[in-house]
């Protein structure tokens, strides 16, 4: 994270939904395979870097987590996981 903040979602090894809120300077590293979904605030600016071999496109849908997160509000994000 560069500026402002964004929130993480990701299913955990038990289908246990994760959330964090993360701000300036935080980073996180994605396993290949892992659904996770992204939220940016306003005026959030992040920097992606994809690495490793893998030639082949890595993305795969989850309407599980996209149902689960895409009715959180950008208060509760705050409020419950900030």
């Amino acid at each position: 994270m560069q500026s402002g903040w964004i929130a993480y979602a990701n299913f955990a090894n038990d289908q246990t939904l994760e959330i964090r809120v993360m701000g300036e300077g935080d980073h996180i590293i994605v396993e290949p395979g892992v659904h996770h979904n992204l939220y940016m605030s306003a005026n959030s600016v992040i920097h992606t870097i994809k690495y490793g071999l893998n030639t082949h496109s890595d993305w795969s849908a989850s309407p599980e987590l996209d149902s689960v997160t895409q009715a959180l509000m950008e208060s509760e994000l705050l409020q419950t996981y900030g």
